[in-house]
């Protein structure tokens, strides 16, 4: 759990359970802040477990931080799988591999299910790792997911682009320097990097009914963002990412009891 939670970021925010979990997705969704959705989400429950182990086994801690970025461990499980998290630069996500009629079907896994597959007693007993793992193993590393975005989110960036760009179109004589700068930013992010969740993405849209000024609203709305995020959080995240050199990649390789006597 330690593993995992490191792996997630303090700032993760993971998939809602009708979201499709995709590294793109993810990508945004570890962006997101904890005002953004009001739900418990994975973190939570991650944070929460490694709180009550935290308080309640505390020398495990010690010893898992010692832990390699590439670790790997085998345990009994009600289905033999086995599951990989991993993180490599912004892009984190969750691969299951189950032997179907002698070949190996691997699919992205939710981190509602990556929990599920991982988790295991205090006192549970390590199993040695055997030697049709490593195939699985490597399988799963040379895996790449699927980047996409549904129509919901395309059209959602497309409105906001729009919104910002008519904002500079009619009223760029009245904004301050910095707020066009950090408008061309908010521009640059969602064409290219899409680093903003939808919560944000849709302050970001005139509204439907214009029965005010709708540039003044927006305004306001870019303002509020830009006090929240700062004028160079682009910047920062993209050093961040850069300076991300490590590959870590958590496995379990899950093996049902019965076929282990």
């Amino acid at each position: 759990m330690f593993l995992i939670h490191n792996a997630l970021g303090e700032d993760a925010k993971i998939f809602d359970p009708d979201e499709e979990p995709t590294a793109s997705g993810l990508f945004t969704k570890i962006n997101s802040l904890p005002e953004d959705e009001g739900e418990l989400n994975t973190i939570t429950k991650v944070r929460n477990e490694l709180k009550q182990i935290k308080e309640e086994h505390p020398e495990t801690i010690d010893r898992v931080s010692n832990f390699p970025n590439r670790t790997k461990t085998a345990k009994y499980h009600s289905e033999q799988n086995t599951v990989v998290l991993r993180k490599k630069g912004m892009a984190l996500f969750s691969v299951v591999a189950r032997d179907k009629d002698g070949m190996i079907d691997i699919k992205e896994n939710t981190f509602e299910e990556l929990l599920d597959h991982t988790v295991c007693g205090y006192d549970e007993e390590r199993l040695k790792i055997d030697s049709t793992f490593w195939s699985t193993y490597e399988k799963l590393k040379a895996f790449s997911p699927t980047y996409k975005s549904g129509r919901s989110e395309i059209a959602l960036e497309s409105k906001a682009i729009n919104s910002l760009k008519s904002l500079l179109k009619q009223r760029r004589d009245e904004l301050n320097q910095p707020l066009v700068a950090f408008i061309d930013i908010l521009i640059k992010d969602i064409r290219k990097y899409k680093t903003l969740p939808k919560f944000t993405l849709r302050k970001l849209i005139f509204p439907d009914n214009l029965k005010n000024d709708p540039y003044t609203d927006l305004i306001t709305q870019i303002e509020n963002l830009r006090k929240r995020l700062g004028n160079d959080y682009l910047d920062k995240l993209l050093n961040r990412v850069a300076n991300i050199n490590d590959d870590v990649i958590i496995a379990v390789d899950n093996k049902i009891q019965n076929e282990m006597k």
